[in-house]
């Protein structure tokens, strides 16, 4: 099992497999569609689960993960690869340093690599963030208001994402 911990806001999430009985988790109040939806009992995909202190971005962000990390093989019909559960780990964790209160949620996107892209457009923004996995991201701004846009690699230094997101976040 996978863990993404941050004990600062003390959000913790889960990878874990599910434990199917007739197309319902034990112990789950969710109700039998939903889980249907989510978790085909045959898949028998990886989900993730939230637990402790939640900010308004973790539902909605976890149900999109949950989505998409259980697309198997050529989901696309072009051949693309399931979605690697470590680049789940990691857009979590990356959504946790750099996410505010008043921050959109993003759109995750899967890509026919097996990686995701962390999408916002919105306020005049666009804002993409691809994955690339060992904590490194290719991350494209434009500010259509300002005229200010940039492409960069970035991995250690997440100061221009940071920034970029807290742009992002502003009332309008």
């Amino acid at each position: 099992m996978s863990t993404v911990a941050d004990r600062q806001d003390r959000i913790v999430a889960h990878i874990s497999q599910p434990d199917f009985v007739e197309g319902t988790r034990s112990g789950s109040s969710l109700d039998k569609d939903t889980l249907m939806t989510f978790y085909p009992p045959l898949a028998r995909a990886p989900r993730i689960v939230v637990r402790g202190r939640r900010s308004k971005w973790t539902i909605p962000v976890s149900s999109q993960l949950n989505k998409l990390i259980s697309l198997g093989p050529n989901w696309d019909s072009y051949g693309a690869k399931p979605i690697s559960t470590q680049r789940v780990v990691q857009a979590f964790d990356l959504l946790k340093s750099i996410m505010r209160e008043q921050t959109p949620v993003p759109t995750i996107v899967p890509t026919n690599e097996g990686s995701l892209q962390l999408e916002w457009h919105t306020q005049g923004i666009d804002l993409e963030v691809l994955i690339l996995g060992d904590n490194s991201y290719c991350v494209v701004f434009e500010d259509h208001k300002s005229g200010v846009e940039w492409e960069r690699a970035l991995s250690s230094d997440l100061s221009p994402l940071v920034e970029a997101v807290s742009r992002l976040s502003r009332p309008q």
